[in-house]
């Protein structure tokens, strides 16, 4: 995927989910047979040929000279009216869309300019075919391929690029996910696709301007968004007297017009000019969505007891309080949230504007540490310590995931005991819950049958009416998985393989649930199941539910980056996946609902694998498969489901 810069200029429209129309018996030409695309014509569609059936394996067989009717491809001529001043950083030119709804059907996509080839999509099994038509001027033959088709036609959709550019999602695909009732299948499961007569799923990506490795992002009542954007770009004094080494360095960036353009609100050091948090890892944001108040993060390092550096702001970064949040031993992996107080404790929180409590949690590596504040995150005391966590897992290795609450109180960690001697928390997604703010924890599996990837973590989130939804990467397949419970976590349903038709590996998933039955999930994803192909690509999925907690719920997912340029790839199959880190964000907008998310792009014109066959070489060590850089993408919800009810 290209870095996305800022938008100066208007953008295209965003791609819509057009109604299928049935192939006729015969063959129909495309209608209209040609359009124009410029900056006073955004975007073009056209409906194109149906084919009763349909295996024309090359563009070469059918140049308009030689196929005038159209018999075994379609042909459509794009007049492109881009003119060079939209051509900075070559972002600027034509995207050109062709998607089918029959997953088993292929068609491949291949522009022309004056009989000479410009570029060709050919990515097998993803319902559609993109490219990006750079500097674009003139007139351009769209020849459309069908390779493997029966009684199926497609969709065009031509856009102008101005720069820099916005990124629209791809076409949908609904489906139902595999339901396991028994032990992990040794065969892949493999969702099957299903009718949506809904709105679209229509996600907004854009390139927050800064590398971002681990991002995570929150948005506050009025819908301003922060992103927690982490770079190795600062230095200090390296072992050798005389020289620096870079270091990791969190920038929190704030977006007021929903996240096309980024600004620096880090906290300073008064009164000079200088970072507040100069050296960062697992960096961290979190809003609250009732004050609005903002919490940034930063693990210092992992020596025992140093803990986090923490900073928060009322209004949106103008100005900020610091303070240090430590658990006793090695902090790892942090994370932060705030929930009421549970009903029936004698805690009084002290921060008469922010009456609820805040929870710091971190990985101690054979248990897990949580702290606690009552003054609004000034100061942190320990929750009750976790002995049985320990016994349960037997002393192996803990792995949490974020640390939530629900509308009452319950504090939520999603976790895996890995190396346990114990069942049913052996190698098993579990979680911890307090209902009474950390005095009293209980572990409780989630699933006995379907284990959890050990290069993995897990995540949860609670609805508006406290039902629970977990999701984890099974150790068989690396394929994601949902759980639900209806009971505040003491008991699960049966796990559903919730991956989109054609992935067949996934990594960081994560969840947000909105109003009862209704979440939202984001991950990166593969279609090419080789784990040795050094330039399978990675792609950046959402996929949103309205209905949750049915037996055979319906997924709409959507692709973030469109097909063809990936966020990443080659190998992503431990932690550290490249400079993406460890994991990935996924929040709700209390102000209207709209879903963001997090993407990290390796895979950027810096190497030239996203639009090359191959992917870039590292040129420090000459690897080819290196997909090295670290640019942050925030996704926004543009329209389609929504996880708040009407």
């Amino acid at each position: 995927m290209r870095p996305i810069a800022r938008p100066l200029v208007a953008v295209a429209s965003v791609l819509g989910l057009l109604t299928a129309v049935p192939a006729p018996s015969a063959a129909r030409a495309a209608e209209p047979a040609s359009g124009a695309v410029g900056p006073h014509d955004p975007r073009l569609t056209w409906e194109g040929r149906s084919f009763t059936v349909g295996t024309t394996f090359s563009p070469e067989y059918c140049p308009p000279e030689r196929d005038p009717a159209g018999v075994l491809c379609d042909h459509f001529v794009i007049a492109a009216d881009v003119e060079p001043r939209y051509w900075r950083s070559h972002d600027g030119g034509m995207r050109i869309t062709i998607a089918w709804d029959d997953p088993e059907d292929e068609f491949n996509l291949h522009v022309f300019q004056a009989g000479k080839l410009v570029g060709t999509s050919a990515v097998q099994g993803a319902g559609m075919e993109q490219l990006v038509v750079r500097e674009a001027s003139g007139p351009y033959e769209v020849r459309v391929t069908p390779v493997k088709v029966s009684d199926s036609g497609y969709r065009g959709t031509a856009e102008f690029l101005s720069h820099p550019q916005r990124t629209p999602s791809s076409p949908n695909q609904a489906y139902h996910g595999v339901r396991i009732t028994g032990e992990n299948p040794s065969a892949e499961p493999q969702s099957a696709p299903a009718p949506h007569r809904g709105p679209p799923l229509v996600l907004q990506a854009v390139d927050v301007g800064r590398n971002a490795g681990e991002p995570t992002i929150g948005v506050d009542p009025t819908g301003a968004a922060f992103y927690a954007a982490a770079a190795w770009d600062c230095m200090l004094p390296a072992p050798n007297a005389g020289s620096l080494t870079s270091c990791p360095r969190n920038r929190l960036l704030r977006s007021t017009d929903g996240g096309l353009t980024w600004e620096d609100v880090s906290p300073g050091l008064p009164p000079v000019t200088g970072d507040r948090h100069p050296v960062t890892l697992d960096p961290f944001v979190y809003v609250d969505d009732d004050t609005g108040r903002v919490f940034m993060l930063d693990l210092v390092d992992l020596v025992p007891g140093t803990g986090a550096e923490l900073s928060f702001t009322d209004d949106q970064g103008s100005t900020y309080e610091t303070t240090i949040a430590a658990a006793p031993w090695i902090n790892d992996r942090p994370s932060l949230t705030s929930g009421p107080v549970p009903e029936g404790t004698p805690l009084q929180p002290t921060d008469p504007s922010f009456d609820e409590v805040v929870y710091y949690c971190v990985n101690q590596v054979t248990d897990q540490e949580c702290m606690r504040s009552l003054d609004g995150g000034r100061t942190f005391l320990p929750t009750t310590p976790m002995p049985g966590f320990v016994g349960s897992c037997g002393g192996g290795l803990l792995f949490p995931g974020d640390v939530q609450t629900d509308a009452e109180g319950r504090v939520l960690l999603p976790l895996l005991c890995a190396e346990s001697f114990f069942e049913p928390f052996r190698d098993r997604p579990a979680l911890a819950i307090s209902e009474d703010a950390g005095a009293r924890w209980d572990l409780v599996a989630v699933s006995e049958e379907v284990g959890m990837n050990y290069e993995s973590f897990s995540q949860v989130s609670a609805d508006s009416k406290d039902s629970l939804y977990y999701v984890w990467i099974d150790d068989k397949h690396r394929l994601p998985y949902l759980a639900t419970s209806t009971d505040h976590g003491r008991s699960w349903s049966e796990p559903l393989m919730i991956a989109p038709p054609g992935v067949r590996e996934v990594n960081f998933p994560t969840v947000v649930a909105g109003d009862r039955g209704r979440i939202a999930v984001t991950f990166m994803g593969t279609t090419v199941g080789d784990e040795h192909d050094e330039t399978r690509p990675w792609n950046s999925y959402v996929l949103v539910s309205t209905n949750a907690l049915a037996p055979d719920p319906l997924l709409v997912s959507a692709m973030a980056n469109p097909p063809g340029d990936p966020v990443h790839r080659g190998d992503c199959q431990q932690l550290p996946c490249a400079n993406i880190r460890d994991f990935l964000d996924i929040q709700l907008s209390p102000s209207d609902g709209a879903v963001w998310a997090t993407a990290v792009d390796t895979c950027t014109a810096i190497l030239f694998c996203d639009r090359e066959s191959v992917a870039g070489v590292d040129e420090g060590t000459g690897e080819l498969g290196a997909a090295v850089d670290s640019r942050g993408i925030a996704i926004r919800q543009l329209s389609g489901p929504q996880l708040v009810a009407p």
